[in-house]
């Protein structure tokens, strides 16, 4: 079962371009100077600690604002002082030290200290952590008032040390949170490690009795190799998108030694490429002959099978024994293709046939013709060959049928010819292999130019592929993260079986995110929204909306540091809409999506692009503004805001807050 299944209705296989939407640098983008000497993202003395590269890509993904649903905020400044802040009517800030934190004590035996972290409990509190290993609640009932911390908790025994708040439950007398922390063996020191153990722990705190300085309540904690990209309290539990699984997954104990054996061999063919097959001494299987043009049985899920060149394509459909040619009614045209079956009863057909017969008439891709194609039936093998003429020829067809709003079906993939794989196989024969004297990462398959752009830096032993990975964008060469789905709960975890890359995650309002609002996830070179589903890992989430070629156009960018998207807020008194088909877009269930710059490297410009709904078929409109590098330092933070009714965007910078009125 496919987890995140698209609905072929919502795809644009006609998209061509995003053409420029202006915004005015003056009009649109309002910077507003933090006070005192702003916040910051270097919080480690140079040299004093060495983080591991996960630790690392952590941090350059981290979000240090926050925002609760009354559209208030807060961040920690240079100076350890929590900084509250509204804006007007008019969109002016106004900016109040609330407390002061106590200033950690800077020491080389100890960990490195986490970043503050802060989250939205209530309207009028919030649980902040300094990074040190303490927990404090903050009550605020007016946004430009100080006042004090009203309780300080810290973790004891073996779960002490710094963390992070992830992600806040608020329940009628209490407060559930979920932290992540480092797990640092004490033969580590300040050695750096590849192989760093990281935790998750939910603590609850008891709001009628909690006492000015106590002990968190630690209701369990579980471990993995890698740190959370992502997390939210649902009704089922927690749900956390993790590069690594934490805990015993149910699933993985089901595999038995076979399915676990074959997942690795698959995995291992993967890195060698289409075609390849592994050294004759790890064969565990036979390895398949090179397929002829024509395949007779199409896979159990399929109701037939197609090859293609740039001239022609050929489609196989098997029926079920006893079909007659006088049973099918088939008829060939420019753009469409009829076929239907008389006589017989549906129920005779395979199941994938029945499903595919539902519908009589299918949209081609592109436009044939009928004059120079033909079908013909084996009444032997029950099999009708159709030979299609593509209109304009040299062109390869990603699809064979145009998706229509009322078929559910899944895409039919294109059965790969032997000419094809032949010449795929003859590829890479035709690459030597990397010489003992060349360095790592240096393979000959990979073009000069390339070469010279690429910094291998393999000191902290991490694989390439992982090092390519950003943190939802951050520099790095590959789109996106790969992660599994996870429900915690009660300190059991339950995980997806195979993972998604993630390319955007909700803009949060109101708390560290929402888990209902979806994530996009990678498809080819778009990115899909999905909503999760009432069971995250049981059953498949919904495809909500297609943001066409997101992937592809993010990948061009070299100073990403995060990928947010916001879907507009909707009014519970308006009737929910029906779908709608691409010929009548309902923008207004479309996400925008904007990807920011960190602000801090020459690489990038401190831009933030961003993409609109789509306008039709083919088209969409991006946007593009610069909101943070030179005076304003670097982008640390990105939340959304309700103000006079219209979505607000602010961006917390090292030296100001700019608040993006007129982008959406």
């Amino acid at each position: 079962m496919a987890l995140f299944p698209p609905d072929r209705a919502l795809l644009y296989p006609q998209f061509e371009t995003y053409r420029l939407h202006s915004l005015s640098p003056t009009e649109d983008v309002q910077g507003h100077r933090l006070p005192g000497s702003g916040t910051t993202q270097s919080r480690l003395e140079h040299g004093q600690h060495t983080l591991s590269f996960k630790e690392t890509r952590d941090r350059i993904g981290w979000d240090h604002l926050a925002v609760n649903e009354q559209g208030r905020g807060i961040y920690v400044d240079k100076e350890w002082n929590i900084v509250g802040f509204e804006l007007d009517d008019n969109l002016i800030p106004s900016f109040s030290v609330l407390a002061t934190l106590p200033t950690p004590i800077s020491s080389s035996s100890a960990p490195a200290p986490e970043y503050p972290s802060t989250i939205a409990i209530h309207p009028n509190l919030w649980a902040i952590s300094s990074g040190a290993g303490d927990l404090h609640l903050l009550c605020t009932s007016d946004p430009t008032s100080s006042c004090t911390l009203s309780s300080t908790f810290t973790l004891s025994g073996g779960s002490g040390g710094p963390f992070l708040i992830r992600a806040a439950r608020a329940e009628s007398d209490s407060i559930s949170l979920l932290l992540s922390r480092s797990v640092i063996g004490p033969e580590e020191g300040k050695s750096r490690t590849t192989k760093r153990t990281f935790e998750l722990l939910e603590v609850v705190i008891d709001l009628s009795s909690a006492e000015h300085t106590s002990e968190l309540d630690v209701r369990w904690r579980i471990q993995a190799g890698d740190l959370p990209v992502y997390t939210a309290w649902t009704d089922a539990g927690w749900m956390v998108l993790s590069g690594e699984t934490y805990g015993n997954s149910k699933t993985e104990e089901a595999l038995n030694e076979v399915e676990k054996e074959k997942r690795e061999r698959d995995a291992r063919i993967a890195k060698l490429g289409l075609g390849a097959s592994l050294p004759q001494g790890e064969q565990s299987v036979p390895v398949p002959p090179s397929e002829p043009a024509r395949i007779s049985t199409p896979p159990p899920d399929q109701p037939l099978t197609w090859t293609q060149t740039g001239e022609s394509a050929s489609i196989r459909i098997p029926f079920a024994a006893g079909t007659v040619r006088s049973d099918i009614v088939i008829s060939l045209h420019p753009t469409s293709i009829n076929l239907s079956v008389k006589g017989v009863p549906a129920a005779a057909q395979p199941e994938p046939l029945q499903q595919f017969l539902r519908h009589t008439e299918r949209s081609w891709w592109a436009e044939i013709d009928p004059d120079l194609s033909s079908f013909s039936y084996d009444s032997s093998s029950s099999t009708l060959d159709i030979d299609l003429a593509k209109q304009d020829g040299e062109h390869r067809w990603p699809s064979l049928f145009l998706p229509s709003s009322d078929d559910d079906d899944a895409e039919i993939p294109e059965t790969l010819s032997s000419d094809v794989l032949a010449s795929v196989r003859q590829t890479f024969d035709s690459i030597r292999t990397r010489a003992p004297d060349e360095p790592a990462g240096n393979h000959p398959a990979i073009p000069s130019l390339l070469r010279e752009e690429m910094d291998f830096d393999m000191e902290d032993g991490e694989d390439f592929e992982d090092r390519a990975a950003g943190a939802m964008g951050d520099g790095g060469g590959k789109v996106g993260r790969e992660v599994f789905v996870g429900i915690l709960r009660d300190g059991k975890a339950e995980w997806s079986t195979a993972s998604v890359t993630v390319v955007s995650l909700p803009l949060q309002s109101g708390g560290r995110g929402n888990g209902m609002e979806g994530v996009i996830v990678k498809s080819a070179v778009d990115g899909l929204l999905f909503t999760p589903s009432a069971d995250l890992v049981g059953s498949p989430w919904t495809h909500q909306a297609t943001i066409p070629a997101l992937a592809f156009v993010l990948s061009s960018k070299r100073d990403i540091r995060l990928v947010r998207h916001l879907t507009p807020l909707h009014d519970p008194a308006a009737p929910p809409s029906p779908k709608k088909a691409k010929t009548d877009l309902d923008t207004a269930q479309h996400p925008t999506v904007l990807a920011f710059d960190s602000g801090s490297s020459s690489a990038g410009q401190g831009n933030v692009y961003v993409y609109y709904p789509p306008t039709g078929k083919t088209t969409s409109k991006q946007g593009v503004v610069r909101v943070s590098g030179l005076e304003r330092g670097a982008a640390l933070g990105v939340a959304r805001i309700r103000k006079n009714g219209k979505d607000v965007v602010l961006v917390l910078c090292e030296k100001e807050l700019v608040v993006l009125s007129g982008v959406l």
